[in-house]
């Protein structure tokens, strides 16, 4: 789900279904694929683009949805996150990584093979994907670096502020939050009561802080 406001929120699913809310209802919207879609991000409410399994990439300028899946078409792709309409990131199977840079869409070098899962930025310089076998990425505007989460669960979904404070969140209730360009703390694994994936770790500026208990051990 992706919104440019109140009433202009897009939803994309199987299928490639895609929805539209108004700021009223919801509606169904023409979608020139089959495949379907895991990821939706915008920069304005007449630019989104759309990423889903087959490689498939979505753009939409206003008016209509266009199928512009680059030849050969990338993995399985899981979302898409950009600092603007010319620099769109798109993450998925096996660690891929492509980016649009306002003409095209070209593969990355990525350092790692694992699937990725969530991708968000607070500019073209600091971006975060993360996905399976703990997996945290971060780019610097040159280079995409593997980062040490001390966590080997799979997780699902990234999500920061322009701080930046970015919070993590996967499989069996683990909840990270980073603070600063790298992770220096640790999974409480060895607390009574509390097992790795019931354990919130909070980085403050480098400096692990306490492990706190997340109320949940479902996935999200």
């Amino acid at each position: 789900v992706w919104g440019s406001s109140e009433s202009d929120v897009y939803a994309v699913g199987e299928g490639g279904f895609i929805a539209h809310f108004d700021g009223a209802d919801w509606s169904p919207v023409t979608s020139p694929t089959s495949e379907t879609l895991t990821g939706i991000w915008g920069s304005t409410f007449d630019q989104y683009v759309a990423v889903g399994e087959g490689g498939t990439i979505l753009s939409y300028d206003g008016a209509n949805w266009t199928d512009v899946t680059p030849v050969p078409a990338p993995k399985d792709l899981s979302a898409v996150w950009g600092s603007g309409p010319e620099d769109i990131y798109a993450i998925g199977k096996g660690g891929t990584i492509v980016h649009y840079n306002g003409i095209s869409w070209l593969p990355l070098e990525s350092p790692t093979a694992a699937t990725l899962r969530g991708i968000w930025g607070s500019s073209a310089e600091n971006i975060y994907a993360v996905g399976e076998h703990g997996t945290i990425l971060h780019y610097n505007g040159t280079t995409w670096t593997k980062m040490d989460s001390g966590s080997h669960d799979s997780l699902i979904s990234t999500f920061g502020t322009l701080n930046p404070r970015v919070m993590v969140v996967g499989h069996d209730g683990v909840i990270l939050t980073l603070q600063g360009p790298s992770i220096q703390g640790r999974i409480c694994d060895s607390c009574t009561g509390l097992g790795i994936g019931d354990v919130l770790v909070e980085f403050d500026k480098g400096l692990p802080q306490p492990p706190y208990q997340s109320d949940t051990t479902n996935s999200y």
